[in-house]
């Protein structure tokens, strides 16, 4: 094999093994945002802040766009939100994630159960989301998410 194949191949190799460590840190990023979150009572809201302070979001049943403007306000709605809540159930039925660059990006479907204080269930459905994370110096963050109920 020549010089040039083993530079070629060497190069490849590495590529492989930057792409799965990004993939890595990717999916403990999005690991540790997905469980700030259980349980309500003591969810983690400054990191919940810092992953998704910059993030556009839309779907879901609202239908503008959401960003937090202010995020001392924001933890507060989400904390008076998570308040009402006996409790907040959810998890990953499928999850895919892939990096293009220092881009990541996460897709699937979840379920979400959410039980008010008394035990009336607010919510319970089945939804596909997808999450555009970005890699900076600091570690990934959200950029966007995206979250469908899917109709019954």
């Amino acid at each position: 094999m020549n010089r040039l194949a083993l530079h070629i191949l060497a190069a490849l190799l590495l590529s492989v093994q930057v792409i799965a460590a990004d993939t890595v840190e990717l999916k403990v990023a999005s690991d540790k945002w997905w469980g700030l979150w259980l349980p309500a009572e003591t969810a983690d809201l400054d990191m919940a802040g810092v992953l998704e302070g910059d993030a556009v979001g839309f779907g879901f049943f609202g239908k503008s766009l959401r960003k937090i403007d202010d995020v001392d306000t924001w933890k507060q709605r989400m904390r008076a939100w998570l308040d009402t809540l006996e409790k907040l159930e959810y998890g990953h039925i499928d999850r895919q994630l892939d990096i293009v660059g220092d881009t990541g990006l996460e897709w699937g479907l979840y379920h979400e159960r959410q039980i008010l204080k008394g035990g009336e269930v607010r919510r319970d459905h089945k939804g596909r989301y997808t999450i555009t994370w970005v890699k900076s110096p600091a570690g990934w963050r959200i950029a966007s998410y995206h979250r469908s109920a899917i109709p019954e």
